[in-house]
């Protein structure tokens, strides 16, 4: 089974949400960062593609976007589809899910997550630290990760694709 993670991370935690996924599938699985995915001529030896990404100013970022719309008719052919989305406002999540998947795409996917995140004041610069330290009253972190829904996510995808380790 080949299988093949699309992701897009600006600070970090998305990357780490990849590589955990990644490292539970074992050898069959590949990450890749969106940019060079947009290259990606066939996808017909895949049998579960997992794409990832952080919620930014509540957006997906463009780069996924525009991967998926490009892609969409390839990546649904693929047997098994998970999707998976970071950030740091939960009552959004399902608004999340609809603006950075296309109806399609979101139903062909048999797993979705959504793994909290995190906001590190020093990983940002100029106005926007300005505005996330008014958000945040003066706090310098805010950490909303959720490594249990990340464990139940993979739980889900080995049981919709087992894998050999």
């Amino acid at each position: 089974m080949k299988i093949c993670i699309i992701y897009k991370s600006k600070y970090g935690y998305t990357k780490e949400c990849a590589q955990q996924i990644s490292a539970a599938l074992g050898s069959a699985s590949e990450m890749i960062e969106v940019k060079t995915a947009k290259r990606m001529k066939s996808f017909s030896d895949i049998d579960l593609m997992i794409i990832g990404s952080a919620v930014y100013a509540g957006s997906t970022p463009g780069a996924i976007r525009s991967f998926c719309k490009k892609h969409e008719q390839s990546l649904l052919t693929i047997p098994h589809i998970g999707l998976f989305l970071c950030g740091t406002d939960p009552d959004r999540i399902d608004l999340n899910f609809q603006k950075g998947f296309s109806p399609l795409l979101s139903q062909k996917a048999e797993v979705t997550g959504w793994f909290g995140g995190r906001l590190i004041l020093a990983q940002f610069s100029g106005i926007m630290r300005t505005i996330l330290k008014k958000l945040l009253k003066g706090d310098e972190e805010l950490h909303m990760e959720n490594p249990e829904a990340i464990d139940q996510y993979i739980s889900r995808i080995k049981e919709l694709a087992p894998v050999s380790q």
